[in-house]
């Protein structure tokens, strides 16, 4: 049964794909979304007097998986340290529902790895935490497809 334009989404696992790539399970995901500069107009007073619309930036993504013997994140990284913005790349969030079908897409492209944190170590009294690998890409461009 197809969703309707007024039905909620239910989303039980977002997965991220880079370049064809499936970089799996991500437990979480943040920044997706459009920012437009207000552009306030001036007197030669200096009274305002209209605001417009400037430019559109697509937001930071913030994506938390497990982590895992997978260094494709951070060599990506490495390769920005030495290479620039040669190595920008396209993507997507997969929103997959509980039987793991597609209920929602974002695409994004021009992205680079801005941040790669590993996981944050402690000896805890009651069993092993999870660890986990948080990485920022910075966007060019953002879509809900």
């Amino acid at each position: 049964m197809a969703l309707g334009a007024n039905d909620f989404l239910t989303v039980s696992s977002y997965e991220v794909e880079i370049d064809n790539v499936k970089l799996g399970t991500f437990t979480d995901v943040r920044g997706i979304g459009l920012d437009i500069q207000d552009l306030v107009g001036t007197t030669h007073e200096g009274r305002q007097t209209k605001n417009t619309p400037g430019i559109c930036n697509a937001r930071d993504l913030t994506m938390v998986r497990s982590f895992r013997a997978d260094k494709s994140l951070y060599n990506w990284l490495m390769e920005v340290r030495t290479q620039g913005d040669k190595n920008k790349r396209t993507g997507s969030v997969q929103l997959k529902d509980a039987e793991g079908k597609q209920v929602a897409r974002f695409d994004f492209d021009g992205a680079w790895i801005k941040s790669w944190g590993g996981p944050e170590l402690s000896k805890r009294p009651h069993g092993n935490a999870t660890l986990e690998e948080t990485v920022v890409l910075s966007v060019h461009d953002i879509k809900w497809s």
